[in-house]
């Protein structure tokens, strides 16, 4: 009978040991079999440059393919880090965003399996223009990060995203031109030598999102099951996807998915000998690149092959000594990217097959400058005796901490030890403005050499760098996982929100209370010293806490008080010193926990920005607030004067609503509150009986299916959610009628109330049909690729007794940025009529 490939067998190995087909939604890919994997495409080095726009651009199945399927290096190049999406799962926007989105990229890669690099461009917001993007971005920066990053990755191919289309998004065709400029430029050794040598790749390609034809496609297929994956590529795709949870992409798909990737031969390096035509494949017909001469090629290519050959599931050990032979040719080949990559996976075979693996692993997530923190080093192999020699090292490549350990077949062997972190440490955690570059790791890693005591003569094969990781319990979700150490600001002193509003009506001086959260990481007594510029003051000055330690948070309330009212902007600033050694700090960091992401941290400055401005509440009464996906509306309200009662279930389902002349809605409401829309019905009761309920932009999840679309959570038909919005913050905008007491009482607005907007102007309009709502507000883009008067950014209508209104308004941005006339407009939307 014929043996069976030893491949084969490891395919089916793999499928059995990973689970993928039996749990959704799988395990990632690096939590499966990784021998298999690694011998499948050892001899495979050549590599794909994918740039992209923002997180989520990428085809994780296309990469999952290459990477998984193929052995192909995919390098994906995100040129922001989606600062300006909106956020489905929580209350991070700005640059807290940026950090959640930034993880959650890392997350999709541990299924698709690509190499992450960032671009320093700004997501300043939805864009309807090339122009507008470049003239934001200042593009030569970015388009020298795209040289420098081609010149030392020395990729085959590029993917781009489409160059030309009509419509939003254009940061996407933003970031393709750019891309198809640096192809040439990172090519021309005269351009930039500051960004390294110059290189030439061989092909650019679009990566097509529509099903549309055109010259020169290729088309991959994402349907093929992998046993060494357990899943299709299109699976994996679907399952990296499902990382992008904030941005909604974490949603239910059908069974074994089908897909392709379509890809559009843009550029070649040579029109003569390698002109654009279709392909079967967009690496076809490109070599891969040798390691030598041919005698270097056949002697580590044999022995890869004897590897494979030899290998038994049994005894892996005994495949070692062909991939030592083959690692010692890859050693002795010319530097190169290549070679490198080539000895690199060579090493990690060997390692594999000496079922080798360790772990670093620290007490804490967060530690300070200056902290000694205890680390336990736990390594087994299932080889003969071996000796293992490790060393723990810093971001300054200093090492802080070394030992040897040796490793007796079967068992584990441990040593623990002290990790003094430098006093001059600086934090490693995220910081804005973010810069180019890779996706930060551990503060510290650990790396060194794992060696046979077989004979004087048994080499040495080196590991890392391994992250340093602490243990995290996950009290949400009951599961156990890693997070990276990682030093922070000690302590840490940072405001609850970075800006706060004061509004005053009248002669009384404003006043405004400011919550800081102050921390440290051991058990300290802290003293707090507090400034603001004049012409306010601030009560107390000065104070002294004991803070627990362990990173447990202080709240400390101070209030800002201002000599007269006055518009205007005022800083408030903190810094927290340690009584007992003099370490300050004018700095804290934000948490950023998810569960399907590496828990990280923002630094955050303390400071808080105070917009004080004239605003009238117009009612005493209380106002319900139903929460939605994360907004800052409640807390506006409060500010303004309002008193704001957050509403639960029982409330929406048997309370009485009748003691609130008003109930406004959070953003997203329908999509995360199922009691809401079982409360539907005696919502719209108490409307008709003389309540207003205020509605926040949802997305389509608001509307019915159908056509055309309709909304069953709207008074009248005929009225449904829209893609419909306008970019530009400054838009001229049209008020219809302006005298409706939306924008007159109880505060009066101007056109000055319609400037300092941020990052745009609405979104999500509701195109309502129906002649009994009232379009209030008419505004334009100057957009070529969004024309045309929008309206649905504000609309009401009266409801028996009552009124319903839906704002289309980015409220949820202008409230936190403390946006005067966003706030009157708010404070006016929500008075009882007179």
């Amino acid at each position: 009978m014929a043996r069976p490939s030893v491949l084969a067998v490891l395919a089916l190995v793999a499928t059995l040991f990973s689970g993928a087909r039996a749990v959704e939604p799988g395990p990632a890919i690096d939590d499966l079999p990784r021998l298999p994997r690694l011998l499948r495409n050892l001899e495979e080095t050549r590599r794909v440059l994918y740039v992209t726009a923002h997180p989520d651009d990428e085809s994780g199945g296309l990469i999952a393919r290459l990477v998984h399927g193929e052995g192909v290096e995919v390098m994906l190049m995100t040129l922001t880090r989606g600062n300006g999406g909106q956020n489905e799962i929580g209350t991070e926007l700005f640059d807290a965003i940026a950090v959640l989105r930034s993880e959650e990229l890392r997350a999709a890669h541990r299924f698709d399996g690509a190499i992450q690099r960032f671009g320093s461009a700004d997501d300043f917001g939805y864009s309807f223009s090339v122009d507008e993007t470049f003239d934001e971005w200042g593009p030569r920066p970015i388009l020298d990060e795209i040289v420098a990053t081609i010149r030392e990755f020395q990729p085959d191919v590029i993917f781009t995203l489409p160059r030309d289309g009509v419509g939003g998004g254009q940061h996407h065709q933003a970031s393709a031109r750019l891309a198809r400029e640096a192809f040439d430029l990172a090519a021309d050794p005269e351009y930039a030598p500051r960004l390294g040598p110059a290189h030439e790749t061989s092909r650019l390609f679009t990566v097509i999102w529509e099903r549309t034809r055109g010259e020169n496609i290729t088309t991959v297929s994402l349907d093929a099951f992998d046993p060494l994956l357990g899943a299709s590529y299109a699976e994996i795709g679907t399952r990296s996807r499902a990382q992008h949870k904030c941005q909604g992409m974490a949603r239910v798909r059908e069974p074994m998915p089908s897909d392709v990737a379509k890809l559009e031969w843009i550029a070649t390096r040579s029109e003569i000998t390698d002109p654009l035509r279709p392909l079967a494949h967009p690496l076809e017909g490109l070599e891969r690149p040798a390691i030598g001469d041919a005698d270097t090629e056949k002697r580590w290519q044999d022995a890869v092959r004897s590897a494979r050959d030899r290998l038994d599931l049994q005894a892996p050990h005994d495949a070692s000594g062909d991939l030592l032979r083959a690692l010692e040719v890859a050693r002795s080949a010319p530097p190169s990217v290549r070679a490198t990559t080539l000895r690199e996976r060579l090493e990690a075979a060997v390692l594999a097959c000496w079922q080798f693996s360790i772990e670093a692993r620290a007490e804490t997530t967060f530690a300070a400058a200056g902290a000694t923190i205890p680390i336990t080093i736990a390594a087994r192999a299932g080889t003969p005796p071996a000796l293992l020699d490790w060393q723990v090292v810093d971001p300054s490549d200093t090492i802080v901490l070394e030992g040897r350990l040796r490793i007796v077949e079967g068992t584990t062997a441990r040593e623990h030890g002290t990790l003094s972190i430098p006093a001059s440490a600086d934090p490693t955690i995220y910081r804005a403005p973010f810069a180019a570059g890779p996706l930060p790791g551990s503060a510290f890693r650990i790396e060194g050499t794992l060696t046979e005591l077989l004979d004087e003569a048994s080499p040495s094969v080196p590991f890392g760098p391994i992250p340093v990781r602490a243990l995290r319990s996950d009290e949400r979700t009951q599961v156990i996982s890693t997070s990276d150490l990682q030093i922070v600001p000690d302590p840490s002193v940072q405001p609850v929100r970075a800006l706060e509003v004061a509004p005053f009506d009248g002669a009384d001086p404003p006043q405004c209370e400011v919550t800081f959260l102050v921390s440290t990481r051991e058990a300290q007594r802290v003293r707090l010293r507090f400034e603001i510029d004049a012409p306010w003051t601030v009560t107390p000055s000065e104070l002294e806490i004991d803070a627990p330690g362990r990173g447990r948070e202080i709240p400390v309330r101070v209030v800002a008080s201002a000599l007269r009212p006055e518009s205007g902007r005022f800083t408030l600033r903190a810094r927290a010193e340690v009584e007992s050694d003099g370490r300050s700090s004018d700095s804290g960091y934000r948490v950023i926990d998810y569960p399907h992401i590496r828990r990280t941290a923002l630094e955050v400055p303390a400071a808080v920005d105070i917009a004080s401005f004239p605003c009238r509440p117009g009612t005493t009464s209380p106002i319900g607030y139903v929460d939605g996906t994360g907004d800052q509306t409640a807390h506006a309200l409060e500010r303004i004067g309002y008193t704001v009662v957050p509403l639960t279930s029982d409330d929406l389902l048997e309370g009485d609503l009748a003691r609130f002349p008003v109930i406004v809605l959070g953003v997203r409401a329908y999509k995360v509150r199922p009691d809401l829309i079982a409360a539907q019905p005696r919502l719209l009761d108490w409307v008709e009986a003389g309540g207003h309920l205020v509605v926040q932009y949802n997305k389509f999840e608001f509307n019915r299916e159908g056509s055309p679309p309709s909304s069953p959570y709207v008074p009248f038909p005929g009225a449904a959610v829209s893609n419909q919005r306008v970019t530009v913050e400054g838009a001229p905008v049209t008020l219809d009628p302006p005298t409706h007491p939306f924008f007159t009482r109880p505060n009066l607005l101007s056109d000055e109330d319609w400037m300092d907007w941020v990052q745009e102007r609405g979104l999500y309009f509701l195109d309502a049909r129906d002649d009994r709502y009232e379009d209030l507000v008419r505004m334009e883009d100057p957009w070529p690729y969004n024309p045309g008067v929008k309206g649905g950014a504000l609309v009401t209508a009266k409801v028996g007794g009552g009124r319903w209104t839906y704002i289309g308004l980015g409220l949820f941005r202008q409230l936190p940025a403390g946006v005067p006339g966003a706030h009157r407009l708010l404070s006016n939307i929500v008075s009882p009529e007179r």
